[in-house]
């Protein structure tokens, strides 16, 4: 009896037809999942974030075009007064007051002080690696604390308008916190007062935030400032503190802090070791100032607003 055979190009084309076939099978059913996934993302209301990924915080940044005026992020706060009473203005005045942190009194700069006085945040925020911005050195004569920012050469006021007028956002670890004392920036005030916290990539390792032993020459520091806290320097953030973070930090909680970039030259001496401190108690003149956003980690995972912490 003769076979039946399958003529070689017949053959050919039914192997194809099945291959298509299954190929269209297995595209339909990724397809139909895919709205049950979309559907299982949290949806992100915080402001825009960009991501970014390089080597030098200049190329993380957004283009500034034209030029930027930090005082207007800033509005007159009435309980905010000066020596003769009237609203502190944006670039503050007064001296400022020496310390066993800061062994001279920085002069005074009006336009370091606009920068520190944006109590209006930013439109975005561009996520930086703390390591990252620590290693961003800005042209020398910025590290110059007689030098105004206003004699900055126009080369110089261009590079560090661009960092300055950006808004950034870091995770790390609060590792202390403490109350500034009176400041320029703020007129002199004795009772609204900055509140300083360090920001490293890892925990406190002292049981204590205050330990004069803690190691904070890798950390940043970001302030939160009186203008953003009311007349009783709590009423509109009143868990923005250093009681708070002091708390947040003894516990090893990850924090997500927002604000604006802003570069302190007065307190270059802080760079350094001294005779009270035998670590420098700060990794670079990069600050978070002011803050504008705090989100706390908490053990279950859970991201709340500092303000909502317990």
């Amino acid at each position: 009896m003769k076979k039946s055979t399958i003529p070689s190009r017949s053959y050919t084309l039914l192997v194809i037809f099945l291959a298509v076939s299954i190929c269209s099978c297995k595209s339909g059913s990724k397809q139909a999942d895919s709205p049950a996934d979309t559907s299982k993302k949290s949806v992100d209301t915080s402001p825009k974030v960009t991501a970014v990924e390089s080597s030098d915080l200049a190329s993380l940044l957004p283009s500034n075009t034209g030029t930027y005026d930090p005082t207007k992020f800033f509005t007159p706060k009435a309980f905010m007064k000066n020596v003769a009473g009237k609203p502190c203005p944006s670039q503050g005045e007064g001296a400022e007051d020496a310390g066993a942190d800061n062994p001279f009194v920085p002069k005074y700069d009006p336009i370091l002080n606009e920068y520190k006085n944006r109590d209006l945040p930013p439109n975005t925020y561009t996520k930086v690696d703390l390591a990252k911005l620590i290693s961003t050195i800005p042209p020398a004569i910025t590290y110059k604390e007689a030098v105004l920012e206003s004699d900055w050469d126009a080369s110089v006021k261009q590079t560090m308008e661009k960092y300055q007028s950006q808004g950034i956002e870091v995770d790390g670890y609060f590792i202390y916190a403490k109350p500034e004392k009176k400041e320029s920036c703020n007129c002199g005030d004795t009772k609204h007062t900055d509140y300083h916290t360090w920001i490293s990539s890892k925990p406190l390792s002292m049981n204590a935030p205050d330990n004069p032993q803690e190691d904070k020459s890798f950390a940043i520091v970001a302030e939160f400032s009186p203008f953003m806290l009311g007349a009783d320097h709590k009423s509109e953030h009143p868990h923005w503190n250093d009681k708070v973070v002091n708390e947040i930090a003894t516990k090893h909680l990850k924090v997500r802090v927002k604000g604006w970039l802003t570069w302190d030259k007065q307190h270059e001496a802080q760079l350094h070791p001294t005779a009270q401190n035998p670590y420098a108690i700060r990794a670079t003149l990069w600050e978070i100032h002011p803050i504008h956003e705090v989100q706390v980690q908490m053990e279950n995972g859970n991201w709340v607003e500092l303000d909502e912490y317990q």
